[in-house]
């Protein structure tokens, strides 16, 4: 789904329950969402899976939610001109959360 107005966001606001949709809009705007993560054992925490197609590469973006204090931030953002890089850059950032 493509953000390009906060109504976009309404069925992923509802669906979670988030307080802080006016912040995830602005980081998500102009951004297609590919997916969002609950992680089984960190119940509190979204991850939201971005991506913006460009010229000659790809920018994605990883949104952390930390629904606990309503918290909306740019975990990582990175471009990419290849499946791999993306893959691989979307697991290490990621990866430091796992510990």
């Amino acid at each position: 789904m493509e953000i390009t107005s906060p109504e976009n966001l309404v069925p992923l606001v509802k669906k979670f329950k988030l307080e802080n949709g006016i912040t995830l809009y602005k980081l998500s705007k102009g951004f297609e969402i590919l997916d969002v993560i609950e992680p089984e054992l960190a119940k509190d925490v979204l991850y939201f899976i971005l991506k913006k197609k460009e010229d000659d590469f790809t920018t994605y973006r990883l949104l952390r939610y930390k629904k606990n204090i309503h918290d909306v931030s740019i975990d990582a953002e990175f471009k990419a001109t290849t499946t791999d890089s993306a893959v691989l850059n979307t697991l290490g950032a990621l990866s430091k959360h796992l510990f």
